[in-house]
Order: C-alpha cells, then structure tokens, then sequence
C-alpha cells in the first residue's frame, strides 16, 4: 500500500516499524498533510474534488506525554488532547472542549497515537491500548491510526479492529535514491554529480552494512559517515560510536565552529549519564528543563573537577552546547529539551550499561529480565555489541552465559524461547569461531525448533534467523540440520521430525516471497533433507500429510500406500493444522513452497477424486478419530462464512460448484463430528441434519446442482467412518 492510498482510505490502523523506520515521521506527515487538506477545504468549500478522507482534522497524541498526564492529573484521552491543543495554540479550554466534541461526534477527526511502544511497563502499555480502544468505541465515525514498534507489540496489541500494517523498508534502489539525496544535500552538488558517490556507498555497503541501511535512521547515519570518513563501520554500535564522534566532535570542526566545551573529558560518557537518568522516567523522557540539565550536569563535573566553579562552569557551558547546535537534544517546549531522537537515548543509555559492568557475564545478568521477556530489545543488544565488540574472548562468553541462562527450566518455556531469540539474534555482532557456531546452531535446532510444538509460535525460527544472519556460515549450519535429521529419524521420534518438517515448510516465520534469502536457506534444507523424509513417511500418513506440502509430487506414491486415509483423514501433527488435505483443497491451491509449477499443484488431482466418488457415491473411508477432534467443527465453519467470495479461480472449476462442494464436505464432517461427541442423537437422519444445516440453507436460497440436491436428500455421501 502506498502512502496516498493509506491516507486516503484509513479507518482504524496500528503501523508498526522498527526503531528508526519512520513511525513518528509518518505520524508528522500525516497530520501535515491532512492539516493542509483541511485548510484548503476550509478555504474552497464549494470543491467536490478534495476527498473526504484528507479533509479532516488531524490530531497526534504523543503517548508517552499522555502517560505522564494520565498518571499525574488522572486525565483522560478527550481530557488530554483539549489541554495540549490549548497549551499550544492559546485558545479558551472550553472553547475547545465544545469544538472537538462536535468534531468527534461528526467524524470529521484523525487521531494519531503515536508510540505505543514508548510506554515501556507491559502491564501500563496494555492498560494505555485498553483506554484507546475505549476512546474508538465513544466516538464510532473517528478515524483511528496508531504506532508502534514490531518488537513487543505483541504482548500489548489492540483488538481486530485495527488493521495491521507494518512500514516497509528500503529496497535497494531507495536506497541509492535517499543516498543521492543526501549526499546532494551535504555537499551541496546537484544531483546527477552524486551518482559515482552514491554507487560506492551502496558497494561497500553491499559487504558490511546491507541490513541496515534499509532502516531510514541507520541509512542517514551512515550516509553521513561516508561523505566525512570515506567509510562505513560495520556493526551498529561501531556506527553510533562513529555517528557521534562525528556529529558531537568533527561536524562543527570540520566547518570551521568552534564549540565553548571543557575538551579534558569524555563527552560520550556525559551522554551516557544523561541518557541513564532520563530512561524510563515518563516525565524526564517528555522534556527536561534547562534547571534539570544544569543540575545533573554539575553532579556530574563535580565528580570531575575538585573546584565547583569550575564544575558549574562547565555544566553551563555544555547545557548550551546540547540545547544549541548539538545533536543531542532538541527543543519541545518553553525551556524544555529531549533527545532528538529516541534511538540516541537508546544507545547512550545501553552506553551507560556497558559502561557500568566489567564483564559480559554481570551486563547479561542485569539485563536479563529483559531479555527474557523480549523488553528493551535494542537496548539489551547494544548494550552487548558494546562490550563484546570485536573480541571473541568476550562473544564466546556471552554465547556460554546464555546457553546457561536459557538451560534454567525453572524460568519457563517462554522465557528461555525468548533468551534463544536473544541468542540468535546476537549471532550477527559475536566474533565466534566455526566450533562455536556450530555450537549455537545446534543448540537452536535442538532446543528451539525440534522441542516445540509449531502450534505454538507465531514468530520466525531462531535457528533459520541465525542462518541468515551469519551468511558466511551457511554450510555449517546445513550440516547441523541435516545432523539434527539422522538423530531424530534414528530416535523414531516422529512428533520431531514433524517439528523438522514443520521448519522446512516455513510454518514458523512470516510469509516470505520466492527468491528471498530466507527461502534460499529453506531451499536448501528441503534438497539435502529430501530423500530421507521420503523414507521415513511411507511409515506414517501423518507425516506424509505433511510432507506433501513441500513435496507433492509424491501423491501419487502416497496415494497408493494410504489410500483414503491420505486426503480424508483429519490430523497434520506437529503444523497444527486441523483441517484435511480435502479441505485443503477445496480452499485453493496446494502448493505451499518451492516454485509455483502447475504440474506438481495437487489440488486439482483431490478435487477431481472428489467429483468421481461423489458422482459414483462411493464415500471416502474416514478415521473415527478425525471427526471427533473438538476444534475441528468451529473451526470449519469460521473458514466456511467467508468462503464464497474468496475461492479461487485457479482450478477448471465453477465458483458456484466448487462453493457447493465445499459446503457438503465442511457440512458433513461437522454432522458426523456431532454424531460422535453426542450419540444420544444418531437415530436423527442424516437427511435432517444437512437440510438444517445453515451453511445448507444459505446455499438452497438460490438454484442449486443436481448433485447437492441429491446430497441434501441423503441419496449421496462424501465420507464413511471407519475403525483405524
């Protein structure tokens, strides 16, 4: 979705992003942009080109600022968004008051919470979503846009009626483009004289930094590091060491301005002190005044010099510093001044941490409450990239300190998946030798994906997160997973190799497009894992089940070993997935991985089966035990409401047909699942219950096949159970 289709279409959204991504950004253009619709709506009232949409008011709530009302005054959403109009542009409350109400109540408003992340305490953040959702529901016709970070989102998200959308980022011709841009901007050179730049920029990058600079934030840094040094450090903490030397020490030099500061200290550890007591204080993170900074700042010269005065000097000269032509902090108010950007409080306050412990063992552990709970994300990493920068002494020590920490069953599943996460995660900065990552694959293999059960995720595979991130490295780690294969498969353990199938099918990560890296690395899991699979499913349907979906060229072969019990049975193990391939079917196209060849799809070979058994009445043979699965039924139907206008055209089939036999086969699988939780009823015909049925009745409003007619008759039937 392009930005002028969002802001032309929006009812009620949460955007998420990275730190960095354009979250506030997009927040600020929202409002300029519909600020300026509106105006000109104002101004031209007699136009029917504006749109509707963009002609409405535009209101942001900062939420961290609201946080500090809210648990000050007690103040309320409707409460908040008077004063803070009032304080800014000078007009009467109750003016205002009675404005936005009507404003509201006509829908004629855009309401922008941004920072949903920001309020750092889960419980107060799902406290916060609670009062916003409430707001949504007072005011129906409001339009709603909230932001927030992907990391953590999950533990405080809003309701279903907010459609998720998540900022994309750069590819790589965005990224020469904003290159281009900037460099024209710096240097002041027209455009077309900074294509040679930008082209090496991206060529180097290409090597050591092609993650990051597809965030926005990073991709400016770095820019800039470029134009002033020629090159581009390679890990984050590197860069934002660099990004501040650059920008607090050689920006203004280089140009000539000499800045009025003491130079006998460390300016990044003033940083990092400021950034340690700002940190999760709502008020100070809001704004700190120029009295605060004077303050803190003398504490801290105080402990430098043994003279007052001189250290009152000092701190006065630095607070004009930072609230001057520093990057540090910004302006938010009347004598109030923030970090210009929540990444730079971030990474000076992990500064603070690192700083503060000698060893990776104490920073781990006073971190890891965080990291056990996926909190402080960003922070928790630095923090490490910090200490263990370039050292492979202190890497391997991290990496033993976690596997102890994640080994403590104690803690709980959860939280030693998410200390993996961590582990995995971090594998991209730690100077590891082969021994040690394969020692980390390993233990991802084994003790992330093979011992837990697909159902419950719904976050990517550490195992393959590591892979990717450690590109060099790829061999080592095929040779781990296909290890990890010959244990399972010797153990006959078939839940695991179901979880190993489950990994090769991708149903732990987000939907990835072909071509992707992570694809790529999938790949080449399914061809080395290929024959052995093979082997060990004609033991057992359920794994052949699965294995179709990586595989379907083995229908066939399945087909002939199984017979019914393939397609008809219900049961997909360790996926989840409660549905049979028959359904599977009947929803669309079977191929789930690997290049879209029509050929291999077997889709259409079920669907076929199915008009001849139906057409001959010859019933699929089914497991006693599929039909009384107690999902099974709800789950059907959920998919079954919306299934008439969403069926695929793909296959050489009618959308009406194909919608009536989706209804008979969910129809009667849902029967016969009643029929064997409820026996006291199976003297009731089965001719009744289909006539009953309500999916039945929605299609018999209108002219039905032969076919289904006599299927609701009872002439014919798709399953019969049987004893397994």
């Amino acid at each position: 979705m392009t930005y002028s289709d969002f802001i032309s279409s929006f009812k009620r959204s949460v955007v998420l992003g990275d730190p960095g991504g354009g979250k506030s950004t997009l927040c600020q253009s929202i409002c300029y942009d519909l600020s300026r619709a509106h105006g000109l709506a104002s101004k031209h009232s007699s136009r029917t080109d504006l749109a509707i949409q963009i002609a409405k008011v535009p209101l942001r709530v900062v939420l961290r600022e609201f946080e500090k009302w809210h648990e000050r005054d007690g103040i309320g959403i409707f409460d908040f968004i008077v004063r803070d109009t009032s304080q800014r542009s000078g007009d009467d409350m109750v003016t205002l008051s009675f404005w936005l109400r009507t404003q509201l109540s006509i829908g004629q408003v855009v309401i922008v919470f941004d920072g949903i992340d920001e309020i750092l305490d889960v419980s107060s953040r799902r406290k916060y979503v609670q009062l916003i959702e409430d707001f949504s529901r007072s005011w129906e016709s409001v339009s709603v846009v909230c932001t927030s970070r992907i990391v953590g989102y999950g533990k405080a998200p809003l309701s279903e009626e907010f459609e998720i959308l998540q900022l994309s980022q750069f590819d790589r011709d965005e990224v020469k483009r904003y290159t281009k841009s900037l460099i024209s901007l710096i240097e002041n050179k027209h455009l077309d004289q900074c294509e040679d730049q930008a082209e090496q920029f991206i060529l180097q990058t290409d090597s050591n930094a092609s993650d990051l600079r597809k965030n926005p934030l990073m991709l400016g840094l770095m820019v800039w590091l470029f134009v002033a040094q020629g090159h581009v450090p390679r890990h984050k903490a590197a860069i934002y060491s660099e990004c501040a030397t650059l920008m607090f020490e050689k920006w203004d030099r280089d140009r000539g301005i000499r800045a009025d500061i003491p130079d006998d200290f460390n300016l990044m550890q003033l940083f990092s002190e400021l950034a340690s007591k700002v940190f999760g204080n709502v008020e100070l993170e809001s704004g700190v005044t120029t009295t605060w900074l004077d303050k803190t700042m003398f504490e801290f010269f105080s402990r430098w010099y043994d003279d007052n005065a001189r250290a009152g000097n000092a701190a006065r000269r630095l607070r004009e510093f930072i609230t001057g032509r520093s990057w540090v902090m910004t302006d938010v108010g009347p004598e109030r001044y923030s970090f210009t950007h929540r990444t730079f409080l971030e990474y000076f306050f992990a500064k603070s941490i690192s700083d503060k412990f000698d060893t990776v063992k104490r920073i781990l552990y006073e971190l890891r409450s965080k990291v056990s709970t996926r909190e402080w994300d960003v922070i928790c990493h630095l923090a490490v990239q910090n200490i263990c920068y370039q050292n492979a002494r202190k890497s391997e020590e991290c990496v033993d300190v976690l596997i102890v920490m994640q080994a403590n069953r104690a803690i709980g599943f959860e939280k030693r998946q998410n200390i993996l996460a961590f582990l995995a995660n971090a594998i991209e900065y730690l100077v590891l030798s082969d021994g040690y990552v394969r020692k980390v694959f390993r233990l991802l293999i084994e003790a992330a994906d093979l011992e837990v059960p697909y159902i419950s995720f719904r976050s990517e595979s550490p195992a393959l997160v590591a892979a990717k991130l450690r590109p060099g490295n790829r061999q080592l780690f095929l040779e781990e997973m296909s290890r990890a294969l010959d244990r399972v498969i010797q153990g006959k353990d078939n839940g695991k190799i179901g979880r190993f199938i489950g990994f090769l099918l991708g149903a732990r990560r987000a939907p990835r497009l072909p071509g992707s890296e992570l694809e790529a690395i999938l790949g080449a899991c399914r061809l080395q894992s290929k024959d052995r699979l093979k082997k060990v499913s004609m033991q057992d349907v359920v794994l052949a089940r699965q294995l179709l979906l990586i595989f379907p060229e083995m229908f066939d072969t399945y087909s002939e070993k199984f017979g019914d019990a393939l397609i008809a049975d219900t049961g997909f193990g360790e996926l989840g997935l409660h549905d049979n391939l028959l359904m599977m079917a009947l929803e669309g196209p079977m191929l789930r991985v690997g290049s879209a060849s029509k050929d291999d799809d077997i889709g259409p070979k079920i669907l076929l089966m199915l008009e001849r058994r139906l057409a001959d009445n010859k019933p699929f043979l089914i497991g006693a035990t599929t039909v009384s699965l107690p999902e099974f039924h709800a789950e059907t139907i959920y998919r079954a409401k919306s299934m008439r206008h969403s069926l695929s055209k793909r296959h050489p089939w009618d959308a009406r047909m194909r919608f009536e036999y989706y209804v008979m086969v969910s129809t009667e699988l849902a029967i016969l699942a009643v029929q064997k939780r409820n026996q006291g009823e199976v003297d009731r015909s089965i001719t009744k219950r289909r006539r009953a049925y309500p999916m039945v009745q929605q299609v018999e409003r209108e002219k039905t096949s032969k076919l289904f007619d006599e299927w609701v008759d009872g002439q014919r039937s798709i399953f019969k159970i049987v004893a397994r």
